[in-house]
């Protein structure tokens, strides 16, 4: 089935922010995590010069994306701990 999925593309720039975006809105995560979305995707893109397949994209690229966003996520928690 891995191999199936190897020959599918995966999203395109535009699709991959709109996912991560509404798995933003899903798990009401904060809002100013948005803004490093696309940022992230086009990080992403820059490294390896496209999004990939559909499995490269749910398993490498994705998580990736979601690491560094629940990153910033943590350092915006503190942050707001820290000030307020």
């Amino acid at each position: 089935m891995m191999d199936y999925y190897s020959n599918v593309k995966g999203p395109t720039r535009e699709g991959a922010i709109d996912i991560i975006k509404n798995k933003l809105m899903t798990h009401k995560k904060p809002q100013c995590l948005k803004n490093f979305v696309i940022y992230l995707v086009d990080e992403e893109i820059s490294k390896y010069n496209r999004l990939g397949s559909q499995i490269g994209w749910s398993v490498t690229v994705e998580p990736s994306i979601w690491k560094k966003l629940l990153h910033k996520e943590d350092v915006y928690i503190r942050w707001k701990k820290f000030f307020y």
